[in-house]
């Protein structure tokens, strides 16, 4: 995880959509460079424990999935997540990926 996130070398003008945070582990590792950040957290548990990390403005985390985020008008310029997901599912995963990216930025599988 530490190698991705400094290969997408995120800084203040990102937003970084996280899905499944992995109860702030990777959270920890991102914060430093201030992006703004959305976790998304699979259930209210987790998402108190991530919400810790976080500032509450420009930093917040909801409950949700990574095939549906519910995030609808927000644009992401960095998205990740855990590779915990399931193969079966990792296309429907992308394309909400894809549904919340800038234009103009890459989706890597």
């Amino acid at each position: 995880m530490q190698k991705m996130l400094k290969y997408l070398n995120t800084n203040t003008n990102d937003k970084v959509v996280e899905f499944s945070p992995e109860m702030s582990y990777t959270a920890c590792l991102c914060l430093p460079q201030s992006p703004t950040t959305t976790a998304i957290e699979q259930n209210v548990k987790a998402a108190a424990i991530e919400r810790v990390y976080l500032n509450g403005q420009s930093q917040t985390c909801r409950v949700g999935n990574a095939l549906n985020t519910g995030i609808d008008n927000v644009v992401a310029t960095v998205v990740y997540g855990e590779a915990m997901h399931s193969d079966t599912r990792k296309n429907e995963i992308i394309a909400e990926a894809e549904h919340i990216l800038a234009t103009g930025t890459l989706c890597h599988p």
